[in-house]
């Protein structure tokens, strides 16, 4: 009874300390797998769990199910991914309860494990459902394992890496586990090696000869440091802390805290020659090596009662510190993101014949991916057709999504049979998109960044005495104007100043025209920035001689 009530108040608390996550909202990657997974069947995750082939497109079958699931019965009910997420994360502490007393352990290890703040997102992002599902495998192959049930554990080893692809870890750890502290049976071992050189060799063939991107593995002393570094620092929440584990660890010499820290490493495993994916969330899993270790050498500690309790209490409030510095920007992030998806969808009603989409700016946590998402779930799709706006827009039914980042709101502007071109556009203004011609960047508050070569449709009227253009450089440089290929003149820009062009135009019929800019020398912003300059541009158009 009394473990019931201790395990009853450490979820009320932690649901407690925990409680805003339920007021955040969905991520780009969210939205992209409620999207594709609606279309799923109950045969394909099956055939997904036992398929022994290496799935590229990253296919997790008991994550994305659990997508399809909750998208089917709660739509974009965010509190229900959030409460899935914490009932598996309470799964996973009682299994590495169970674990530390198969390993003669008591409770301070799995205390240690359901707070773990160094994986944040983990427990407030449904998008990392996939590291925590991968945490109960691998926390269930390891108890199986000691437990002596092999065959459960080789089960629950390959669920482990249909988890989360670097899940396959858990079989070296397993290899640990009976170096450290097992009967170096390793015979016991080698179908979890045949499980995980089989997976891993296949993933090796699938991206050979893929270079560059977040996901290229690099074996190179600088990615290690970088990424060795980083997990370090955040494990503990200090590096020295964990530099101080190590040390204790090798000082007592109990086997148990040496399996838990090379278990750590291990899982962490492939994520290591990942410099270019650095995320805390990545550290969910690995905390169950660490717990052991921690547990370990708490139990020491364990001794004394009061110090123990004293030890666990700290942790637990550096750990609530930490938790509430991260949350501030996770809830406003999520806070635009909702706005986005709101909006998108009052758009889908108002124009449910769109058949074209094009996205100018979004907040920095919503990605092309998770708008497409977005509009597959408002528009009862399967695909839709989603490009950049600054690209330029011709065809009609086309819907613009346009970002306002001063007020933090969703335009947008829909283009049909009857959309005229105009003589004149604000790049503030979301119709601008559809007047565009190719040679823009995406829009940065009230101004939009062309290229060195930047082209514009407009609206040519009969009474045009002269073409006006607001623009800014960042260094000297000379803007040409042409009008459907013709010169009409050039302008000196000056360095950061904002300008009022004003070059005189012959008189001529009205009609469409097509405007170029034409902008020397190109700019090159530099510090990782690879894109090409010309101009910044406020607004440009035709006007009359009274300045109208």
């Amino acid at each position: 009874m009394f473990r019931l009530v201790a395990g009853a108040s450490l979820i009320v608390l932690f649901l407690i300390a925990n409680r805003a996550a339920y007021k955040g909202y969905f991520s780009s990657d969210d939205l992209d797998n409620i999207a594709w997974t609606r279309n799923g069947s109950a045969r394909m995750f099956a055939e997904g769990l036992a398929t022994p082939f290496y799935m590229p497109q990253h296919f997790r079958p008991p994550g994305h199910f659990l997508f399809y699931a909750l998208g089917g019965e709660v739509g974009l009910n965010y509190p229900w991914y959030v409460a899935v997420v914490h009932a598996a994360h309470f799964l996973n502490v009682l299994l590495v309860y169970l674990l530390l007393r198969r390993l003669g352990l008591g409770v301070w290890g799995a205390l240690f494990f359901a707070f773990p703040m160094a994986a944040f997102e983990a427990l407030w992002k449904p998008m990392y459902i996939f590291d925590v599902l991968c945490g109960t495998f691998v926390a269930l192959t390891l108890l199986e394992y000691v437990s002596g049930r092999t065959i459960l554990a080789l089960v629950c080893c390959w669920l482990a890496y249909k988890s989360k692809e670097n899940g396959v870890m858990v079989a070296f750890a397993v290899v640990a586990y009976e170096y450290w502290i097992g009967g170096r049976n390793w015979k016991r071992t080698m179908p979890f090696v045949a499980v995980a050189l089989w997976f891993m060799g296949q993933a090796v063939l699938a991206n050979r000869g893929e270079a560059g991107g977040e996901y290229e593995l690099k074996l190179t002393a600088e990615a290690v440091w970088t990424t060795v570094s980083f997990y370090g620092r955040r494990a503990l929440l200090s590096g020295w802390a964990l530099a101080a584990l190590v040390c204790a660890a090798a000082y007592l010499r109990d086997r148990r805290a040496a399996f838990g820290l090379t278990a750590a490493v291990l899982l962490l495993g492939p994520l290591l020659l990942l410099p270019g994916r650095l995320y805390g969330a990545y550290l969910y899993v690995p905390m169950i090596g660490l717990s052991v270790a921690v547990g370990t050498l708490w139990d020491r500690i364990g001794k004394r009662p009061i110090a123990a309790a004293v030890a666990m209490m700290i942790w637990w409030g550096v750990n609530f510190q930490v938790m509430r510095l991260e949350r501030n920007p996770t809830l406003a992030e999520a806070d635009l993101n909702r706005v986005y998806v709101a909006k998108v969808m009052r758009a889908a009603q108002e124009h449910p014949d769109a058949q074209h989409f094009l996205y100018d700016g979004s907040p920095s946590g919503m990605h092309w991916w998770g708008i497409e998402g977005a509009l597959r779930l408002a528009y009862q799709r399967n695909e839709v057709e989603l490009k950049q706006a600054h690209q330029g827009a011709n065809a009609e039914r086309t819907l613009v999504l346009s970002w306002n980042e001063g007020l933090r709101i969703l335009e947008t502007a829909y283009r049909d049979g009857s959309t005229a071109l105009r003589p004149a556009v604000r790049m503030s203004q979301t119709v601008s998109v559809f007047q565009l011609d190719g040679g823009w960047h995406p829009k940065e508050g009230d101004a939009r960044w062309s290229e060195p070569l930047a082209k514009v449709r407009l609206w040519r009227p009969a009474g045009a005495r002269f073409f006006e253009m607001e623009a800014a450089a960042p260094e000297r440089a000379t803007v040409e104007v042409r009008v459907d290929g013709a010169p009409i003149g050039k302008a000196e820009m000056e360095e950061s100043v904002w300008r009022d062009l004003r070059i005189p135009v012959a008189e001529t019929k009205e009609g469409p025209v097509t405007v170029e800019l034409r902008v020397t020398p190109p700019h090159h912003p530099g510090h990782g920035d690879t894109r090409v300059l010309g101009v910044l541009v406020r607004r440009l158009g035709f006007s009359m001689e009274d300045g109208r």
